[in-house]
């Protein structure tokens, strides 16, 4: 996503990545600036510094602070398998109190639906979908700028496999399973 966005795009990229041991299924922290300006310091993201957060592991809700990172009316997109009316009351009590203290905006996706509706054997690979789903929120590139270059962007599915174009109408599929939950905005009656 970052190559792609510095590469071909008028935008300047800074990114610094911190992966556990663990591969699959493990946590990846990745801190992303973009600016239209060189980006000249080398730091990682501080508490209450992010505009975006996203969380591909929905189990990672309850494991970790997620939005210690966030800044005060920040982005946290959620994959989840919850139904967008329900999600909300899912969530940890502290993690909603964070987000009505903070000003967050919650946006949803079960990407792994999505994944599997594509019919191109993606099994539980999510990345591209929750690149799209960044590039429809956070304002970097337009959503056809993001449609353009996720359609002439190879994703490599399976090791040793071939490569395979996603469709567009695929891609938009993650636009039409993107959702803006409305919670009643108000910490949930379950301790968590």
């Amino acid at each position: 996503m970052a190559g792609s966005v510095g590469e071909e795009t008028d935008q300047f990229v800074q990114g610094y990545f911190v992966y556990d041991s663990k591969k699959a299924g493990a946590v990846t922290v990745s801190h992303l600036r973009f600016s239209p300006r060189p980006i000249r310091s080398s730091y990682l993201i501080e508490d209450g510094e992010a505009s975006f957060i996203g969380c591909h592991q929905p189990q990672f809700v309850d494991r970790f602070n997620l939005l210690e990172k966030a800044a005060r009316g920040a982005v946290f997109l959620l994959n989840t398998d919850e139904a967008p009316e329900k999600v909300w009351q899912t969530l940890p009590r502290s993690m909603q109190e964070e987000m009505l203290e903070k000003d967050i905006k919650l946006w949803v996706i079960n990407a792994y639906a999505v994944a599997k509706a594509t019919g191109m054997g993606m099994g539980r690979r999510i990345n591209t979908i929750m690149q799209t789903c960044f590039f429809a929120i956070s304002g970097v590139l337009t959503r056809e700028e993001a449609i353009e270059k996720i359609k002439n962007a190879q994703v490599c599915l399976r090791p040793r496999d071939r490569f395979w174009d996603i469709p567009v109408p695929k891609i938009d599929s993650a636009f039409d399973n993107l959702f803006v939950p409305q919670p009643s905005w108000s910490p949930s009656t379950t301790q968590q």
